[in-house]
């Protein structure tokens, strides 16, 4: 494994023209994120006071893959082409880095401005952008899969999560809890692949999961709406749910 995988904050980066923000990438990373993937876009990670430049360079850097937005808008600006750089530069012809996503733009358009990029299979927002993220998750844990990464780091959080909850709700760690021993490995290089996970450890994670989908879908959001309730549950559901059916394929 790679050491500079360590260093990932965020699953993708998302390039883009600023125009085709409100239309695509804010959507977009709604959807992704209610999926379970931890995205960057500006809009969220960059706040009153931070210096532009850095938090762009941050994101790009710390982040597994990038997301490009293709448009005639896009190719427009100096400063998508130098995150477009940035993320070519990482490619080496054997790591995938950059996932397209062509929006209102065809192949002989984008052959113009980098016949690299027109060579290479992309999602059309023009089929949805839900199918667009269906994609880009297809890729991402293809991707994964062939690095023999089978967590990504939003998941690896999911899965702390749910041991820091359960621990919560059934008292506080003691010497010999077998989650001791998980979230250490967690916490480590290895953690990444469930294939250094044995099976003793792989059913305490399991259990976690499972008992915190459990209670989040007996859990009382109160005065909230019945939508925002279902919003915020589906949110930490549905990466849950996932991690469930990645760990059983296991055990």
């Amino acid at each position: 494994m790679n050491k500079e995988n360590e260093n990932y904050e965020w699953d993708a980066f998302i390039s883009h023209a600023s125009e085709d923000k409100e239309e695509v990438v804010l959507p977009l990373f709604e959807i992704l994120s209610k999926k379970g993937m931890k995205v960057w876009v500006d809009k969220h990670e960059i706040f009153l006071g931070d210096s532009l430049r850095r938090k762009l360079d941050e994101g790009l850097a710390k982040s597994r893959f990038g997301i490009v937005v293709l448009s005639e808008r896009f190719f427009q600006k100096e400063w998508t082409k130098k995150e477009l750089d940035a993320l070519v530069s990482r490619e080496d012809g054997k790591e995938k880095v950059i996932l397209p996503v062509w929006h209102k733009i065809n192949k002989p358009q984008i052959a113009r401005h980098s016949p690299l990029l027109s060579d290479k299979i992309a999602t059309l927002t023009k089929n949805g952008l839900v199918a667009v993220a269906e994609d880009i998750l297809r890729a991402f844990n293809k991707e994964l899969e062939n690095k023999g990464v089978l967590f990504s780091n939003s998941e690896i959080h999911s899965l702390k999560e749910a041991i820091r909850y359960t621990r919560s709700r059934e008292g506080n760690f003691y010497s010999n809890d077998p989650l001791v021993q998980v979230v250490g490995k967690l916490n480590s290089e290895e953690g990444v692949n469930m294939k250094n996970y044995n099976s003793t450890e792989l059913s305490v994670l399991l259990k976690a999961v499972d008992e915190n989908i459990k209670y989040l879908n007996s859990y009382d959001y109160g005065p909230l709406s019945e939508e925002i309730a279902i919003n915020n549950k589906q949110r930490i559901l549905v990466p849950l749910y996932g991690l469930r059916t990645k760990i059983m394929k296991e055990i």
